[in-house]
């Protein structure tokens, strides 16, 4: 957990970081101004927010990524430990695994690595297979997320919020349902589907306003410029 915090923070400090950097070269010169009046100021506030907005997400994303990798790392631990305890031990966690044979983190993997890599197609076959395989597994919240993420790349977004909302209702203790929430409205805006986009974000407010998910829409409902 700690090694977790410290990674999410590293990538929180250089998000900002580049922002700051970012922002003096967004500065409006004094004759740009007098040339081009308000009109060309607001644009270029616009086109700022826009580019707010998209870090923003991408640093959620990025967290989401971090936050599944240190689950992962966190298991592999745990199986390495149960390979040197006695035998009746590692049934007990339910980690026991014969040699060679394929496993719930090897595939799990495997489809997380053709997602990381933009291979949305083949991770979507990937992670179906996993949850075909593993139905019980601590990960099948996870994948689900991952899978509504793929389609949701793809543009596919009905089938995103198919996904985003099972695992909202099958695993609501999952630590990504807020961050599926957000993926929700987000999807059904690009389906012009807004009423359902706003009542999905409600929930996301009401259940889980201290998120992140809920801060990033929150900031950007209070924007009057955001579409």
């Amino acid at each position: 957990m700690r090694i977790q915090q410290s990674g999410i923070a590293f990538v929180r400090f250089f998000f900002f970081f580049g922002l700051a950097l970012a922002i003096p070269g967004c500065a409006i010169p004094p004759s740009s101004l007098n040339n081009n009046g308000a009109g060309s100021l607001q644009e270029k506030v616009q086109e700022l927010s826009e580019q707010v907005e998209k870090n923003q997400d991408n640093l959620l994303l990025l967290e989401a990524r971090m936050r599944d990798h240190q689950q992962i790392i966190d298991s592999l631990i745990a199986k390495k430990v149960t390979e040197t305890a006695p035998k009746g031990f590692a049934r007990v966690l339910g980690r026991e695994e014969a040699g060679g044979e394929v496993t719930p983190t090897s595939v799990y993997l495997e489809a997380f690595g053709e997602f990381a890599a933009g291979r949305y197609e083949s991770a979507i076959v990937k992670f179906e297979t996993f949850l075909e395989k593993f139905p019980d597994n601590h990960y099948v919240g996870n994948a689900r997320f991952w899978l509504g993420e793929c389609y949701f790349s793809l543009e596919q977004f009905d089938k995103a919020v198919e996904e985003y909302n099972q695992v909202v209702n099958l695993y609501p203790h999952n630590e990504k349902v807020p961050e599926a929430l957000m993926k929700t409205v987000q999807a059904y805006r690009r389906l012009y589907q807004e009423e359902k986009a706003e009542k999905a974000l409600r929930f996301l407010l009401n259940n889980y306003p201290d998120s992140p998910a809920a801060r990033t829409l929150s900031e950007e409902s209070l924007n009057p410029d955001y579409q």
